[in-house]
């Protein structure tokens, strides 16, 4: 079984495809409410579907439900793939994927339950952090992609830490656009923490559009996750502009097409990363990337790279920030093979389960 998020997300649907590629021979089952058979297109990788009665026990019992459609079959192995996972939420400091893993192993106390891909935080408190370690010490493998979320729990010994699976990608590149600016956005009103960010950062990117307008270049506008509404933000952002304006400025809005987001992301000639991985994937694709950090994740993920070029932080812009005025960095050809090696290593203890 494949617990993640499962809300059309191109990160953690690139986690799923990667995981089915590389175990062909593997049934891997997704219970979710889309159908993830129809998305990442492998006959190994299997939907089961989130039924009307798994609805209610998620209202009415919430994280501790656990539907009947996994409870009634019998596991090889649980494999826990998603990225921010561990994040403390609410006034309780609840976090769904610890209350889902550990019901997990309530229910299927001899099946092996392996985390991959995962940081932790943002954490508020170190109840929250206790609870996590609590998990990792139950279950049987866990595989961070930071070595500062590695270094809070390093005393477990099945605690261990990698580059983030996405460089594992394997992708077809179509031919660079260089006077292409592809844009990678969020939604800020529907997070709390960033909420108040959210017209400062609207009009950066305004500005920084404008800018390459004049300069005869065109826009394409990336949403990563409809969801998480970033073609709220989107279309808020191009409003703002007029008809002729908007003639070249592209929207491209992942549905679930994998295959077409990443060939539009590698026709780019430079791109502005707000999502995390639009920064990975333009770091793996070699285009000029500035990274817009929202949350420090992205932050302990570029130091583990080494990346050598400044960044934006959506938290520390001022009304002269100019992003257009940020070096864009591309990654040498030895660096992304020794994270391409290193990403490798998030599977060393599934590739033993299965072996």
């Amino acid at each position: 079984m494949l617990h993640g998020y499962t809300s059309v997300n191109l990160g953690d649907d690139l986690f799923f495809r990667i995981i089915a590629e590389r175990y062909p021979d593997v049934d891997f089952y997704i219970c979710s409410t889309h159908n993830y058979a129809a998305i990442i297109r492998r006959p190994n990788l299997h939907w089961i579907k989130w039924s009307f009665v798994d609805r209610v026990g998620q209202r009415l019992w919430k994280n501790r439900y656990t539907p009947l459609s996994i409870v009634s079959k019998r596991w090889d192995a649980i494999v826990c793939i998603g990225g921010s996972i561990f994040i403390e939420v609410g006034a309780s400091g609840s976090c769904g994927t610890v209350e889902h893993l550990l019901q997990y192993k309530k229910h299927f106390p001899h099946t092996p339950i392996h985390i991959v891909g995962s940081n932790f935080g943002p954490a508020r408190t170190t109840t929250f952090q206790q609870r996590v370690a609590e998990l990792f010490r139950v279950v049987d493998a866990v595989c961070l992609r930071d070595s500062y979320s590695y270094q809070l729990f390093n005393d477990n010994p099945c605690v261990t830490y990698a580059a983030d699976i996405v460089f594992k990608l394997r992708y077809t590149a179509m031919p660079r656009q260089e006077e292409l600016v592809g844009i990678s956005l969020i939604d800020l009103g529907n997070r709390p923490a960033l909420k108040h960010f959210q017209i400062r950062y609207e009009t950066c990117l305004r500005r920084l559009i404008t800018h390459m307008l004049r300069q005869g270049r065109r826009v394409r506008l990336f949403s990563f996750c409809r969801s998480e509404q970033d073609l709220i933000a989107i279309e808020h952002i191009r409003s703002h502009f007029d008809a002729q304006e908007q003639q070249r400025i592209e929207v491209v809005a992942y549905e679930g097409d994998i295959d077409a987001m990443l060939a539009a992301l590698s026709e780019v000639g430079v791109l502005y990363a707000t999502r995390y991985h639009a920064a990975i994937l333009g770091l793996l694709m070699r285009i000029p990337v500035v990274p817009i950090l929202y949350s420090d994740k992205m932050k302990y993920a570029l130091a583990d790279i080494g990346y050598p070029g400044e960044v934006a932080d959506i938290r520390l812009l001022d009304d002269a920030s100019d992003l257009s005025a940020v070096e864009p960095v591309v990654l040498g050809r030895e660096k992304i093979a020794q994270l391409v090696a290193s990403a490798q290593t998030q599977f060393h203890h599934i590739d033993k389960l299965l072996a």
